[in-house]
């Protein structure tokens, strides 16, 4: 994707792997950070966060909130 921004590409990357952990509702961007979106204000599923972005090399800045679990209207 050669029109894609840094910003754009380290979300796409962290998500693939973000979406499929337990207490984790979507990702986002906001300004140069990365939102992760929990489901609860778990400390363990922040710091696998953490851990997955640095395994698959994001180093944008992550930020949480905690917004309860997404669901299709």
């Amino acid at each position: 994707m050669a029109d894609e921004t840094p910003i754009s590409e380290a979300k796409r990357r962290l998500s693939r792997r973000l979406l499929d952990e337990a207490g984790v509702s979507g990702v986002g961007i906001r300004g140069q950070r990365l939102v992760v979106y929990l489901t609860d204000d778990e400390p363990a599923v922040k710091q696998r966060a953490r851990d997955i972005a640095r395994e698959v090399n994001v180093t944008v800045p992550l930020v949480f909130e905690v917004t309860g679990e997404f669901r299709k209207q």
